[in-house]
This record gives structure tokens, C-alpha cells and sequence, in this order.
């Protein structure tokens, strides 16, 4: 009997460097990462390196429904085959625009040592116009279950509208100055609020378009100030290569620094993983707090015995409110700025933004007794 196949023609761009094969692993310990994922049941090409993933759905036709494996938690198994990177990159650069798929054994399952049975392993076969190139066998392992991670983030009451060409461009401009300043770490932060990206949170960044959207009832003014994330910018470069200025880039409002962006845009959907990197805010709130505490002694206070300050009649000559003196507020403010802006000498990486000047301090002028 011969053995059971399937068919297709396959577009060479939905695989191509700037789509999905651009995520997934090279010479990853995680060995299943290695390649494309073609999932036969829910029909998306799949890539993914362990920090970002990228996802083309309806490329694959849906040729086998979900086999049931637990039904007390409803769990079912798509049938998926891994295909390594050698015959796609192959394919990559083809001249042809599309190309024709051959699938043998494709729903072969696992034995108990998760390896395929040998004499019913699935067989690939791709032909071009010019060539072709034959799969004696796909990488054998379970991959991750993709389906699971759009939902949980898809729902984001904000979303912003991105121009990718000009992030792509500031991205790379900063990865190139890390790179020459000798910096191992590749992780930039990309501050939505105020458009720019930055190689260090204390000098100034590179400008791109991101105009911030909300589906709820957000406060987009006040979100603005603390909405940026670190990530790194190989990665970050390649997802904005991938859509166009029509993409939806969302991050958790809540959080956004600690969670994953998405972007979707038709059929495609990509996640990147942020990374820990200081963003450009702390040394503001610490000046912010200096103020708000100055402000706070600054207020009159109510006197046992008294009315309240508030209550007191201002021509009463006994009882005068009590006012600052504005040459000893200024030398608070002062110190409580220097002490600030040392802080962020000693501890750079932990320095958001660029140092506050300092408030003067005025001399109170002499008073005759």
C-alpha cells in the first residue's frame, strides 16, 4: 500500500526571513526550537526562539481535527510536524515564489521514548521551479503550545500605532552604538510615552512615531510618563521588520516593563520578551518626593488650644500664622536635589533620566532686631 500523503502549494514569503523562519532557533540546547513548526490541525507556520515567537496563521491548509487526549480537562493534540532550517533557508532564497509540498506519514505519532516509529516517520519533499529538497525526517519533539500565549495578551485595553521602519532604524542605530561601546548587554528601552529609544536611560534617544490608543477608560496623559519597556534590540528590530505601519503593538498598562508586547496585523501575531533593564523615570520621582516633602513642612500647622490656622483671622496680631522661612525651604530643596543627583552619579545603571539642575539657594537678607 502506498503510504498516505498530502499536497499544497506553499508561498515562499509566508516562511521567509522577515515573517517567521527570522524567530525561530540556531543551534538552540532546546533542539525542538530548531526549526519551523507546520501545524496540519489549526494551519499557522510557526517560529520561535525561546524569547520571541512568531506566528503566520492559515498558511498551512487544516487538513486533521484536534485528537482528543483528556477529556476531564477537554486537552486535545494537533497533529504538527517541526521542519529543520536547513531546507527552509533553502527554500528562502529560491527564486521561485511558491513551492509545492509533499507530505508523507504526516499524523505519525510518538513511541514512549518521544521519538517517531521507524517505519512510519513522516517524509517531506519540496520542489521549486528549479529545484527541490527532500526531509528524510522532521525534528523529533513536542512544541510549545503557541495557541496559549495571543489570548492572554490580545484583550490589552491600550494599544499603540507604530511607524516599524522608523523604530527599526533607531533600534539599529542604538544596537550599533552598543555594540562599539563594547557593552555585552543588548537590551535598549523603548519609552512609548515620549516616542524615543535609548541606549542608556540618562542621555538622550532617537526618535520614532508611537501614538497611543485605549480601548477603555485609561488616562492616556498619566500613562504616558511610565509606559516603556526594555528589550533586546536584535529582537525588537526584527518583529518591527516583520509588519507595517497598519500593526497593533500592545503592552500591559499595568506593567509594561515586566510583560511581553505583541503585535498583530492580519494573519500574523508576534510576542518579545522583555528584558531587565532600568528605564529613563526613577531619578524624577525621587526629585517629585523631595518636593511633595518640602511642600508638606511648608504647610501651616494647627497649634493645641487654637483653631486651626485655616479658621484664624489673618490681621490677628497675637496670634500671627506661622509662614517659612523661603531662604531655609530653598537650601531644603537644594540639599534634597544634590543628594538626588549624587545618588544617581554613584549608582548610573540604576539612573533613569538626564540630572536635575539644582535649585539656588538665596541668602535671607539681614533683619534689624
Amino acid at each position: 500500500m502506498a503510504p498516505w500523503y498530502v499536497i499544497w502549494l506553499l508561498p515562499v514569503a509566508a516562511i521567509s526571513r522577515d515573517r517567521v523562519l527570522i524567530a525561530a532557533g540556531q543551534h538552540d540546547i532546546r533542539y525542538w526550537l530548531n526549526g519551523v513548526l507546520f501545524d496540519l490541525t489549526d494551519g499557522a507556520l510557526v517560529g520561535c526562539n525561546g524569547h520571541q515567537i512568531n506566528v503566520f496563521e492559515n498558511r498551512v491548509p487544516k487538513l486533521f481535527k484536534p485528537q482528543l487526549v483528556d477529556q476531564c480537562v477537554t486537552k486535545t493534540k494537533n497533529v504538527q510536524l517541526i521542519v529543520p532550517r536547513a531546507p527552509l533557508d533553502w527554500l528562502v532564497h529560491s527564486a521561485s515564489k511558491a513551492a509545492t509540498v509533499n507530505i508523507w506519514n504526516a499524523n505519525a505519532t510518538f513511541n514512549e521514548s518521544n521519538s517517531y516509529v521507524t517505519d512510519a516517520k513522516p517524509l517531506l519533499l519540496l520542489q521549486t521551479d528549479d529545484a527541490f529538497v527532500y526531509v528524510n525526517k522532521p525534528i523529533e519533539g513536542n512544541y510549545l503550545d503557541f495557541l496559549r500565549l495571543k489570548p492572554a495578551v490580545s484583550r490589552r485595553p491600550v494599544w499603540m500605532e507604530i511607524c516599524p521602519i522608523q523604530l527599526a532604524q533607531s533600534v539599529e542605530a542604538m544596537g550599533k552604538a552598543l555594540k562599539l561601546s563594547g557593552s555585552k548587554y543588548h537590551g535598549l528601552v523603548v519609552d512609548f510615552g515620549n516616542a524615543e529609544v535609548l541606549a542608556n536611560p540618562t542621555e538622550d534617544g532617537l526618535a520614532f512615531r508611537c501614538v497611543l490608543h485605549t480601548d477603555g477608560a485609561d488616562d492616556l496623559e498619566v500613562l504616558k510618563r511610565d509606559y516603556w519597556a526594555g528589550f533586546n534590540f536584535n529582537y525588537l528590530r526584527d518583529l518591527a521588520d516583520c509588519v507595517t505601519d497598519k500593526a497593533q503593538w500592545r503592552a500591559d498598562p499595568a506593567g509594561p516593563s515586566d510583560q511581553c508586547l505583541l503585535v498583530t496585523e492580519g494573519d500574523f501575531w508576534g510576542l518579545v520578551m522583555p528584558t531587565r533593564i532600568d528605564g529613563p523615570d526613577k531619578p524624577k520621582k525621587v526629585v517629585e518626593s523631595a518636593l511633595a516633602a518640602v511642600a508638606a513642612l511648608a504647610k501651616p500647622v494647627a497649634v493645641e488650644g487654637r483653631e486651626s490656622p485655616e479658621n484664624e483671622p489673618i490681621n490677628d496680631p497675637e496670634n500671627p500664622p506661622v509662614e517659612p522661612c523661603p531662604a531655609a525651604v530653598a537650601a531644603l530643596v537644594a540639599q534634597l536635589v544634590g543628594d538626588a543627583q549624587e545618588s544617581a552619579k554613584k549608582e548610573p545603571k540604576k539612573a533613569k533620566i538626564r540630572a536635575v539642575k539644582a535649585v539656588k539657594s538665596v541668602q535671607a537678607e539681614p533683619v534689624a532686631a
